[in-house]
């Protein structure tokens, strides 16, 4: 039901637009999850442990907050956050870069006294993987 209610948001609406995309965004995870997603990698799993009782009533809450994030979009005019996925990958690759560049021998002493030859093994390995995320990051970037 829409609301013939017209605001004049001013400042408040990039703010607004933000959140409820963030929102918007998370949902999708959500989603995903409640349709049995479970990612797997090399490194990584997600185990979905989620009952089937569970995927059904986190879809129908999904769908609640939709219905009401279209009433607000429309009663307030608000624009569709547009995620750019260059930028995205951008910006994930440079917080893996950080954190593959602690896996250098040089750092692995906060961890206490490396294990011998542990550094000499690690580092080629991590200079492959910092050098293929680099590569991943101009590639997104490429016009």
């Amino acid at each position: 039901m829409q609301s013939n209610r017209k605001f004049l948001l001013g400042h408040h609406k990039n703010g607004i637009e933000n959140t409820l995309g963030l929102l918007d965004e998370a949902l999708l995870e959500f989603e995903a999850w409640a349709h049995g997603r479970e990612n797997r990698s090399v490194l990584y799993r997600e185990r979905n442990t989620l009952s089937k009782d569970q995927r059904e009533r986190i879809s129908i809450q999904v769908q609640k907050i939709r219905t009401v994030l279209v009433e607000v979009r429309d009663d307030l005019d608000l624009r569709t956050m547009t995620g750019n996925v260059a930028k995205s990958i951008l910006g994930q690759c440079s917080a893996l870069w950080v954190s593959l560049v602690e896996l250098e021998g040089e750092h692995l002493g906060r961890y206490g006294k490396p294990p011998d030859g542990l550094a000499e093994y690690l580092d080629p390995k991590t200079a492959q993987l910092i050098d293929s995320v680099k590569e991943i990051s101009r590639i997104a970037v490429e016009g």
